[in-house]
């Protein structure tokens, strides 16, 4: 493609014959019924697209179609910007057989390159979900991408199949409102915590400084109130993919969850679950549960887990305890995929003896700052001190040395 960014402004007819950049676009339109041809393409510029009249290009470009739009907003696109394309009358436009085989490729290649982490973005079904599921690799976390009102309305059902769930506002805003994105993420995030599942919020987090060096108000609050309502993860998008300054970026994404984590009711966060699993509450969450509350208590300055799947520190991190929750696993991909759960830093070890393992431990808590000599830590894992999964039942207070 010869160039990168094209600024387009309010009553502009902007006609693209760039087949990089029309070809999907056109092969979208032709893929609709006739009934459905008023296509309208929203993005962040809202523009109207129109069916052209079929006339040739006056320089020669193979493969390319002519797409002709009425521009509503004054913007800039660049490469890469996803397009969305509804049809007028609110029906579902039919996904290209191109893009999906590709979505296959994609997933094949994840496969054999040990992905440790696989989103499906556009979920409308449960015989979508198991299809994708199976074609995906057993070892990597299966993500549901909640972009559309089609995997909203069916959120309780494929929550429980996934691994952990992704919220696109961007693409979503546009299936739903600006008023309806908010009410999702809030209703999402609370779900997921419920259920001890990883929630993750992705776009327009700091949009500003795609190309300024420092946030909104309002982008403050958005991220703010995130942290507040209990997500794990933040991913930047535009912000670190092509802004001017993506370290700046995160680093400003970063102090500002610091900031909101000071403000969280930990206590209540930790009740309200417990309360939530009642009496069905299993051995492993209730050793997890009196870790937290050990710390609310006793105010020990960590918590130190050994798991081999990473559920252990899932279910920790579920009671939202108000320190950091240091991971011990034997397995390095189980380390990596530890890294999106809220409050866990993670680290791989070699050590199997109890008393090899109390040394790395208070090592790493030390060394890495998670305390200091003298402070009480909480260290959760099996009865005989191991990593077999599901035999968490053992909590144990150290006095770090």
């Amino acid at each position: 493609m010869s160039r990168s960014f094209a600024d387009i402004h309010i009553g502009n007819i902007h006609t693209d014959i760039d087949s990089s950049k029309s070809g999907n676009i056109m092969y979208m339109l032709n893929s609709t019924k006739d009934s459905n041809l008023g296509i309208k393409k929203q993005n962040t510029f809202n523009e109207d697209i129109h069916r052209p009249k079929r006339h040739s290009p006056k320089h020669h470009h193979h493969g390319a179609k002519i797409v002709i739009c009425r521009v509503e907003n004054d913007c800039t696109i660049s490469m890469h910007k996803p397009v969305h394309i509804t049809s007028a009358d609110g029906h579902e436009v039919p996904t290209s057989d191109v893009t999906v085989s590709e979505d296959f490729k994609l997933i094949e290649w994840a496969n054999e390159n040990n992905v440790d982490f696989i989103v499906f973005k556009q979920v409308h079904n449960e015989e979508d979900l198991n299809f994708l599921m199976d074609l995906s690799s057993g070892n990597a976390k299966k993500i549901l991408g909640l972009q559309n009102k089609t995997t909203v309305s069916q959120f309780d059902n494929f929550i429980c199949e996934t691994d952990g769930v992704v919220i696109g506002r961007g693409t979503l805003a546009l299936e739903t409102s600006l008023a309806d994105v908010i009410k999702i993420q809030k209703n999402t995030t609370k779900k997921c915590n419920e259920l001890g599942k990883p929630v993750i919020i992705s776009t327009q987090l700091l949009e500003n400084m795609v190309n300024h060096n420092k946030p909104t108000t309002p982008e403050v609050t958005d991220i703010t109130n995130a942290v507040l309502d209990g997500v794990d993860a933040l991913l930047l998008c535009g912000e670190t993919a092509y802004s001017h300054d993506p370290v700046r970026a995160f680093k400003v994404c970063a102090n500002i969850c610091i900031e909101a984590e000071k403000y969280l009711d930990y206590q209540g966060e930790c009740e309200h679950i417990k309360n939530i699993l009642g009496s069905n509450i299993t051995i492993s969450e209730n050793t997890c549960y009196s870790a937290v509350t050990t710390v609310l208590s006793n105010h020990a300055k960590t918590i130190v887990c050994l798991t081999e799947s990473g559920k252990t520190a899932q279910i920790i991190s579920r009671f939202m305890p108000p320190c950091p929750i240091v991971a011990l696993t034997n397995s390095q991909v189980t380390e990596r995929q530890m890294r999106i759960i809220r409050g866990v830093y993670p680290f791989y070890v070699t050590e199997t003896q109890e008393t090899e393992l109390i040394d790395r431990i208070h090592n790493i808590v030390r060394n890495e700052g998670f305390a200091h000599e003298g402070d009480n830590i909480v260290v959760v894992g099996g009865l005989m001190f191991n990593f077999s999964v599901g035999s968490t039942c053992s909590l144990k207070i150290l006095k770090v040395k």
